[in-house]
């Protein structure tokens, strides 16, 4: 591993240690490198701000835990949806997301995350279409209505702290998002 991802790894561990007692919007640049024993000129390096350190590092945590298939196989080998997959994966750490879900900042990772969720809404749109074509206003609507779908519902559970596991919604946000979805591309294809 690279210095400078050896950093980036310690300023998203000294996040993570100073949000297990404070608010992510309470805390401070002054908070995190005080933690993390480096100076702010090397924080302000490789971030722009706090937002850019959690965005970062949710990137990184996601990507190295679940990849980027649509498919993810769980540690006990039960296949997921992406999306179902990023939930359950969000749940087993529950307090640092709820946490930083809270946060109403721009740039944080509310936005972060409906991005994240639009490149994966899109490509499985693209995936339905299978060859047929979609002009390009409806493909951004139903990537656009469909993420707002659920992220709001992870807003949802996240302000209620992330108390109760995603199998409680998943089920039926999966076939409502499913069936919703194949027909919407059907109606949207030339």
């Amino acid at each position: 591993m690279f210095s400078h991802d050896r950093t980036k790894l310690d300023l998203a561990e000294a996040l993570k240690t100073v949000m297990r007692t404070k608010a992510f919007d309470k805390i401070s640049v002054s908070d995190i490198i005080s933690e993390c024993g480096i100076s702010r000129r090397t924080f302000y390096y490789h971030f722009q701000d706090k937002q850019d350190l959690l965005c970062w590092y949710f990137d990184y945590d996601v990507c190295k835990e679940l990849g980027a298939s649509d498919i993810i196989i769980d540690k006990d080998g039960n296949r997921k949806l992406f999306v179902n997959a990023l939930l359950y994966y969000m749940y087993e750490r529950r307090e640092f997301y709820a946490n930083a879900l809270a946060s109403t900042a721009q740039n944080g990772l509310r936005s972060h995350l409906f991005e994240y969720i639009y490149r994966y809404r899109r490509q499985q749109i693209l995936n339905l279409l299978d060859g047929r074509y979609m002009d390009p206003f409806g493909m951004k609507f139903l990537a656009e209505y469909f993420t707002h779908a659920i992220v709001g519902i992870i807003l949802n559970w996240a302000n209620d702290g992330m108390n109760y596991p995603p199998d409680r919604f998943d089920r039926g946000y999966k076939n409502v998002t499913t069936i919703c979805l194949e027909k919407m591309v059907d109606v949207y294809a030339e």
